[in-house]
């Protein structure tokens, strides 16, 4: 195997601020699912998520949160030498007390979570099984507010939430390319 070091990507929306309380709300208002599955795989306790409407980008919170994530991970890949950001699917989780995700990967080249309601002190992080050691599993230190994203293959986690405060973060599949010309002269 030849190891390349790949970085998780790292950046803030700019916003969030303005944005949070007006995401929040309307995520409130919808009446989604919820996703409980346990077995020899997964662990998931998920309380309310929209997952199965992902492919919508008409949903009015996605409408008013996208052209800011957009923005925002356009100039984080910049740093890895891309200039452009697709989405191919996007969508809230919420997690109450207990709520968690379990080891999975996802479809596209990237991935990412956006915390939108995330208290770094108490909330867990989300978990990374390097792939070049998936006995080495990385915690991702976020604060609310911050944006990571990272290659779908990537195995990762949300670990239990053991606060009695709600944790929400959006999650994204995207595709990026299209180098940089000065990049790979």
């Amino acid at each position: 195997m030849i190891e390349i070091k790949t970085p998780i990507l790292k950046g803030v929306l700019k916003n969030h601020l303005d944005l949070k309380p007006k995401i929040l709300n309307l995520i409130e208002k919808t009446n989604d699912s919820s996703l409980f599955k346990h077995d020899e795989l997964l662990n998931d306790n998920i309380h309310k998520l929209d997952w199965d409407k992902s492919t919508d980008f008409s949903r009015e919170w996605v409408t008013l949160l996208q052209p800011y994530l957009k923005d925002t991970l356009e100039n984080m890949v910049l740093k890895i030498g891309l200039t452009k950001v697709i989405f191919e699917n996007i969508w809230y989780q919420q997690y109450e007390y207990g709520g968690t995700h379990g080891w999975h990967t996802h479809g596209n080249n990237f991935t990412g979570v956006y915390y939108l309601s995330f208290d770094k002190e108490k909330h867990p992080k989300t978990e990374i099984l390097n792939p070049s050691n998936p006995k080495d599993k990385i915690s991702v230190e976020a604060e609310e507010g911050q944006i990571i994203a990272f290659p779908s293959y990537f195995i990762h986690r949300g670990a239990k939430n053991l606060q009695n405060t709600n944790k929400t973060i959006v999650s994204f599949n995207i595709d990026i390319h299209s180098p940089v010309f000065d990049y790979i002269k």
